[in-house]
């Protein structure tokens, strides 16, 4: 164990400077031109449709997504775009029911983490994962250009939402995309070294904060605080859980004081939004379709459950 510490302390100092001096033209080295749409009908209800969609571009980024959407051919609707938890990806939409008149786009992620058992496989993995993390944000980006090119589609409310695991990507895309107009930022934080130092048990503390520290490092393009001020002056809601087990307050606290203004949090008496905890999720969701009708992001009848 202490060969792998001195190991890894050893690679963090030698690639801290380049890492850390990462930004936003190595995002951009994946962003490319949208150049071909794969889409099957999967169901059509009285109401709405949702579709199973996939784009590509020129430098072999792609986004799966689930698009759900009103079948009324008359308007123009808003528009969510969601980066959603690990375990669910796109299925998401699934735990959301029918949005009224509201598009939906659930966005799946380019890298299955289920393949990642133990810290040696993530290790192993580490690169694979930071290219898909950078593609996540470019895929974003496409998902965009998609939208804007649908009739259907009122281009002055395109909201961005990341829960949990997506949350820490939605500052990122904001800077990126000024097409976005509203930032909702659900059960997530910043410094990504911290998040994910807390989430690893490998039965050593010492090595989880390291582990963290090189999560950190690779990732450090898409940290949320260098990207949190960007946001404004288009608005930011934070939706947070006081018992959040695996994002702690602290750091979701510490990303909201950055954030420009407008913005805005909410903090609900929860743990954290988990596919298994219907209560939570139902709760969120009243929650942000509350805010957004407030602010007239959605229409008056248009809802996110």
């Amino acid at each position: 164990m202490l060969a792998i510490l001195a190991l890894f302390t050893t690679v963090i100092l030698a690639n801290y400077f380049s890492l850390a001096a990462a930004g936003t033209e190595e995002l951009l080295a994946y962003r490319g031109n949208w150049i071909a749409t794969e889409q099957r009908l999967v169901v059509r209800n009285r109401g709405y449709e949702i579709r199973d969609v996939t784009l590509r571009d020129d430098r072999k980024t792609w986004v799966s997504f689930l698009l759900q959407q009103p079948t009324d051919t008359t308007g123009k609707f808003p528009a969510v775009v969601i980066l959603g938890g690990v375990d669910i990806g796109k299925e998401t939409l699934h735990y959301l029911g029918d949005p009224g008149r509201l598009i939906v786009a659930a966005l799946g992620y380019p890298y299955d983490l289920s393949r990642v058992t133990g810290w040696w496989a993530g290790i192993r993995e580490a690169g694979k994962m930071r290219e898909a993390a950078f593609r996540t944000v470019a895929g974003a980006l496409l998902v965009n250009d998609f939208l804007w090119q649908q009739e259907n589609v009122d281009t002055n409310r395109v909201i961005l939402v990341g829960y949990s695991f997506g949350a820490p990507f939605v500052p990122a895309v904001m800077h990126l995309d000024p097409r976005y107009k509203v930032a909702a930022f659900l059960y997530g934080g910043g410094r990504i070294n911290q998040l994910v130092g807390n989430n690893l048990d490998t039965g050593f503390r010492p090595f989880d904060r390291l582990l963290g520290e090189a999560a950190g490092l690779l990732l450090a393009p898409i940290e949320p605080h260098r990207y949190i001020r960007s946001i404004s002056p288009r608005p930011l809601i934070m939706i947070q859980g006081h018992q959040d087990e695996f994002m702690p307050p602290a750091l979701a606290q510490e990303l909201f004081d950055r954030a420009g203004a407008p913005k805005e949090v909410i903090w609900l008496e929860t743990e954290h939004m988990m596919p298994w905890r219907k209560e939570v999720i139902n709760q969120v969701v009243m929650t942000l379709r509350q805010w957004l009708e407030k602010k007239g992001y959605l229409l008056p009848t248009g809802h996110l459950k």
